[in-house]
């Protein structure tokens, strides 16, 4: 029991100070800076459990890696085009609730911005969520942990239950990932890439309107 305690305790209270901070802090604070220290600081707590190396090994593996890769990626793609062209085209007025990112208009911010949602949250949240949220040790504890991981994944990306549940449906594919494979690597880089083709053409359209300023 106090060995559950010790590896839940920092994620839970590590993501209500996060939510907390977000919902009490004034609008006029730009919301990039509390999404970086909230990913920093996974970072630095989960720091031994991410390695380049490992990692760059992963990418020469095709049938290991890069076919779950592909498979969850396309599963990332077929939820996200429910969210944006079917549920949220026709039903619009619904709240989601989801927590937004703010930033000054300049180019430093911008490109921190790209950095941070592309590269730096994927990494935090599946390390998070996923590696040190999970565990394999029996049947039921892998249940529980596979839901636990995806509330606790939901409710970083929103606070009201139209919007949880939109994120906790839209991180099933990064769990089921993990699950099959165990490599933290897939759901990491399906992660970013589906940010790739989420956030890119946005950030490009902004670098280049601030350019031209």
């Amino acid at each position: 029991m106090n060995s559950l305690v010790k590896k839940y305790a920092f994620p839970v209270v590590w993501e209500l100070a996060f939510i907390i901070a977000y919902i009490l802090l004034p609008d006029t604070i730009k919301t990039l800076n509390i999404f970086i220290i909230f990913y920093l600081g996974i970072g630095i707590f989960y720091y031994k459990e991410f390695s380049f190396h490992r990692y760059f090994r992963n990418l020469k593996s095709f049938k290991g890696f890069w076919i779950p890769v592909i498979a969850t990626f396309i599963a990332g793609l077929i939820l996200h085009y429910l969210k944006t062209d079917v549920i949220r085209a026709n039903l619009p007025w619904i709240s989601t609730q989801t927590y937004s990112i703010t930033r000054r208009n300049s180019l430093l911010s911008e490109l921190t911005y790209a950095f941070t949602v592309i590269f730096v949250g994927p990494i935090a949240e599946e390390l998070l969520f996923r590696k040190a949220i999970m565990s394999f040790e029996s049947k039921n504890l892998t249940i529980i942990t596979f839901f636990v991981g995806l509330l606790l994944c939901a409710f970083s990306h929103a606070y009201l239950p139209v919007g949880v549940m939109e994120a906790l449906i839209l991180a099933v594919p990064f769990s089921i990932a993990y699950y099959y494979t165990r490599n933290i690597y897939v759901p990491i880089t399906v992660h970013i890439l589906l940010m790739m083709y989420e956030q890119l053409p946005d950030i490009a359209y902004d670098l280049a309107r601030i350019s031209m300023q």
